[in-house]
């Protein structure tokens, strides 16, 4: 369906790029997302989660992916150890024959 003679389309289409023209020119962006990246990991760290949504940013929205790959990896390397203590406990327990 093809509605680009509808004004309310056409005005939708208009709002959307000012938006991200506006976002895409915000002087201190750069800074802003560095500052949401910062308090996402001090508010992922000791999360118990293993599993928490994301979306992938279009256009220059915020990039919440590279804190959820440092988390990703955190969780990863601390399951690790502890299967690894757990695996250690295990075998200096274990009765050898």
């Amino acid at each position: 369906m093809d509605n680009s003679m509808d004004p309310k389309a056409q005005e939708k289409k208009a709002l959307r790029k000012a938006l991200l023209d506006a976002r895409a020119n915000l002087p201190d962006r750069l800074h802003r997302a560095e500052l949401l990246l910062r308090v996402m990991r001090v508010w992922l760290v000791g999360r118990t989660d293993t599993t928490i949504g994301a979306y992938w940013p279009i256009k220059g929205e915020f990039d919440p992916l590279p804190a959820l790959h440092r988390w990703k990896r955190t969780v990863s390397s601390m399951t690790l150890r502890s299967a690894d203590a757990l695996l250690c406990q295990w075998s200096t327990k274990r009765t050898r024959p």
